[in-house]
C-alpha cells in the first residue's frame, strides 16, 4: 500500500500554528520529564526521612573506600539514625560515624531549580532492584553534577554520585 500526504502552507498563520503544535509535541515530554524528575527527588527525600531502613553501604570519597552500616528508623515521629564503619569482614570497627547521613541530602527547593536542571534518565538496577536515574545538571560552573538512582516504588535512594569539574566522581555511594 502506498500512501501519499499533501501539505499546504498557503496561509502564514497555518505555518505558525503547525509549528507551535509540532513544538508542543516535541517539548512536552522534556518539560514533563523535568517535573517527574523533581517529584521523584522529593519522594526520595521523604523516604530518607520517613522510612525505616537499614543496610550496608559502600561509600567512596576521593581515594577512600569505606563500608558503612546504616540504621534509620522513625518511631512515633522520632527519628533515630546510626551509622557505623565496618571492617573487611563486616564487623564494626568504630562507633557511630558523625557527619554522614543519607537524610542530610537537601530537599529540592525553588532556589535549586534556579541553579540546576533535573533530567529523568533510563531505568537501571542496583542490588537487583529497579531504579530510575535522575541527573541534576548545574546551570553554572560553581556546582557539581549529581546523579541519583531512585527506587520508583519506595522512593529510596539506591545509588548516588557527585561528579567534579574534571568529570570524575568526587563522592559516591
Amino acid at each position: 500500500m502506498n500512501a501519499s500526504f499533501k501539505y499546504s502552507f498557503s496561509k502564514p498563520s497555518m505555518n505558525i500554528k503547525g509549528l507551535v503544535v509540532a513544538l508542543s509535541f516535541i517539548l512536552a515530554p522534556a518539560m514533563y520529564a523535568d517535573e517527574e524528575a523533581v517529584e521523584l527527588l522529593n519522594r526520595m527525600n521523604r523516604a530518607l526521612h520517613e522510612l525505616n531502613y537499614n543496610g550496608t553501604l559502600a561509600y567512596v570519597k576521593g581515594d577512600t573506600l569505606s563500608s558503612l552500616h546504616i540504621e534509620h528508623s522513625v518511631v512515633n515521629g522520632v527519628k533515630t539514625e546510626r551509622v557505623v564503619r565496618l571492617n573487611e569482614e563486616g564487623n564494626e570497627i568504630s562507633r557511630e560515624l558523625q557527619g554522614f547521613s543519607l537524610a542530610s541530602i537537601p530537599r529540592i527547593s525553588p532556589e535549586m531549580n534556579a541553579v540546576y536542571s533535573f533530567d529523568m534518565g533510563r531505568e537501571n538496577r542496583v542490588a537487583d532492584i529497579s531504579c530510575r536515574i535522575i541527573t541534576a545538571r548545574p546551570k553554572d560552573r560553581k556546582r557539581y553534577l549529581q546523579k541519583y538512582c531512585i527506587d520508583s516504588k519506595t522512593g529510596m535512594l539506591l545509588d548516588y554520585m557527585l561528579v567534579g569539574k574534571s568529570h570524575k566522581p568526587v563522592e559516591q555511594f
